[in-house]
């Protein structure tokens, strides 16, 4: 291999390095940017709540159980259509 060779297998191999560092700071940089992301929507939910007991308990509120009612298709006592 000649020495023009080398030094551009060199040249390559510490761009090929620099490139897969790179990809690796994107990849902590973006769990950062999820984690930042996830405390943003607790603190709304929070202010949300703290608003809501502040203008008289018309924050958030717990959704309301009703039992299902059963659908005319499962019926047991009227056929269906096949």
């Amino acid at each position: 291999m000649s020495e023009f060779e080398q030094a551009v297998q060199h040249e390559r191999m510490r761009l090929m390095g620099l490139i897969a560092d790179a990809k690796a700071k994107i990849v902590e940089l973006e769990g950062q940017v999820a984690a930042d992301e996830l405390r943003i929507e607790a603190l709304d939910a929070y202010e949300r709540i703290k608003v809501g007991k502040a203008s008289g308990g018309k924050g958030a509120k717990r959704p309301v159980r009703r039992p299902k009612s059963a659908s005319p298709a499962d019926s047991p006592g009227e056929p269906t259509e096949d």
